[in-house]
């Protein structure tokens, strides 16, 4: 058996079936809504816990080289951890066990690939995936908005290229594609300056990722882009400012941000005019307001997770049944793990988000190469897309910020200077 089982060890431990592994995983979760429409339910969960299962096989392989004092985030864990005892609780215990154990093997796959892949090859995967989802997204819409002009229903592709969008491509809607379409062009720029891809390939896929963002017509393609170049920038001019202004800038940023959010908070009658006069996010409101009123029912933990709404069970039967279209989610991460968790899980994720982004910011400030700005870039843009749609908590945002947290912990975290001060004695 031990004759056996060594060469299989050394079969899945080689950088080439982890790469080729790493990036299963990513398209499996990335293509979510396309994997699904094609395989069911019953597929995608099956194809889940077959990465999952090798993921873990891996893991065993190249476990004298991974640092496991800081593999799994503490913030990461405790989202999970609440979201696995919210069973207790839980008024559809079988739904939040399905959905925890959905977002369990999604953050497992999120901390595999962390734990095993260095930064840039993990952007080397993100952007061979989403250069293809997008290539293949584009193909799709082509054919449905042009060549025979009529939509693909079963991807939900309506076929609107020809009037000018929105599309939706293999995501399922223009926001999830919004989202892919600038984590993409973050990892394409990365490519092209480390030269990880040649001038033309990386100058025409972030052609492809402008298109899509152009195509997708979507106010979240606005909000995650425009919170993507910022950050970009701000950590392109502090990088090469002197180390002592760069920690005087960011302390200044940091209170600007809360004094902008204060501001927010206390104009949110001028907010929620400006979000009337917008059609794309006037239609979540009332979404916001049912969700409110039924998250007041269970305020400080919540109905129990679900992730993806049950529409029909309770409370999700409740406010889906006010709407003509079916809606899956509260379109805004805050507010459905309001409902879900209660008050106790939206404090764990801005936490989780806090720190990962605040991490993040640490790392591309001392980290010379351009790569560090990675995670620090794509935490933006989960942030500002978090603020109107709820898939960070699921799905490929779920796993972009398993995987940028881990990441990040991994290389700003408190148990890291403890680990290296205990080397040292």
């Amino acid at each position: 058996m031990t004759g056996i089982v060594a060469p299989l060890l050394a079969f899945v431990g080689h950088a080439r079936f982890v790469q080729a592994w790493a990036t299963c995983a990513v398209a499996a979760i990335a293509l979510s809504h396309l994997v699904r429409q094609l395989s069911g339910w019953a597929g995608y969960i099956g194809l889940i816990g077959a990465l999952v299962a090798l993921g873990a096989a891996i893991v065993w392989a190249r476990r004298d080289r991974i640092e496991w004092n800081v593999a799994l985030p503490i913030s990461v864990a405790v989202l999970l951890g609440l979201s696995a005892l919210s069973v207790v609780w839980s008024q559809y215990q079988w739904v939040t066990v399905g959905g925890v154990a959905l977002q369990v093997g999604t953050a497992l796959l999120g901390l595999i690939i962390a734990a095993t892949r260095d930064l840039i090859q993990i952007v080397r995967v993100v952007g061979d995936v989403l250069r293809a989802a997008l290539l293949l997204s584009v193909a799709l819409e082509v054919l449905a908005g042009l060549l025979i002009d009529m939509p693909i229903v079963f991807l939900g592709i309506r076929g609107d290229l020809a009037t000018g969008g929105p599309i939706q491509g293999v995501f399922g809607d223009q926001a999830a594609l919004s989202l892919a379409a600038v984590v993409a062009g973050a990892s394409f720029v990365v490519e092209l300056r480390t030269r990880s891809v040649s001038r033309l390939t990386g100058a025409l896929s972030l052609v492809l990722a402008g298109l899509c963002l152009l195509f997708a017509s979507s106010v979240v393609a606005v909000m995650t882009a425009a919170a993507a170049l910022v950050v970009g920038w701000l950590l392109s001019t502090l990088r090469r400012a002197a180390p002592e202004t760069r920690s005087v800038v960011s302390v200044g940023l940091l209170l600007l941000a809360v004094v902008i959010a204060l501001t927010l908070y206390l104009s949110r009658a001028v907010v929620v005019t400006f979000i009337t006069d917008h059609r794309e996010l006037a239609v979540r409101l009332p979404v916001w307001r049912e969700v409110v009123q039924v998250a007041e029912l269970q305020s400080v933990l919540g109905w129990g997770w679900s992730g993806i709404w049950r529409t029909d069970i309770p409370p999700f039967l409740a406010i889906d049944g006010r709407f003509l279209l079916e809606q899956t989610s509260a379109r805004g991460a805050f507010f459905d793990i309001w409902l879900q968790l209660g008050l106790v899980g939206v404090m764990v994720l801005v936490v989780l988000l806090g720190l990962a982004f605040g991490r993040g910011w640490l790392l591309a400030l001392r980290q010379r190469t351009v790569v560090a700005c990675w995670p620090a870039v794509v935490l933006a843009a989960l942030i500002a897309y978090s603020t109107v749609e709820s898939g960070v908590l699921v799905g490929f945002g779920w796993l972009l910020l398993v995987v940028c947290a881990a990441k990040v912990s991994g290389a700003v975290s408190w148990r890291t200077r403890a680990a290296a001060e205990a080397g040292r004695r």
